[in-house]
């Protein structure tokens, strides 16, 4: 599970910031999940683990695949008894190469 550094300089979990607006960079893990509803799932993991990210609505976001590097915005809320980031603003820092 992902971790931010605070105030205090000390790493928090993710988990434990629930409906806390945060930033994250890291690598897309999985290949985006598609569901029967429209909504992307990917894992995004950087070095103190890994967060589920969801687009609701969207069934793909072209970039978003293995390997590419993405910093995303958004509210950490507990899904499905899951920690997760729904509908982030997201910036690809790192493409995939063709």
């Amino acid at each position: 599970m992902p971790s931010r550094r605070g105030n205090t300089g000390r790493d928090r979990r993710v988990s434990d910031r629930p409906t806390t607006q945060i930033s994250v960079v890291g690598q897309v893990q999985t290949d985006p999940l598609r569901a029967e509803v429209a909504t992307l799932e990917c894992v995004l993991r950087d070095h103190t683990g890994g967060i589920t990210v969801a687009f609701l609505g969207r069934r793909q976001i072209a970039g978003i695949e293995p390997g590419a590097l993405l910093q995303v915005t958004g509210r950490v809320v507990v899904r499905r008894d899951r920690v997760e980031i729904i509908n982030p603003d997201y910036k690809f820092l790192r493409p995939v190469a063709p």
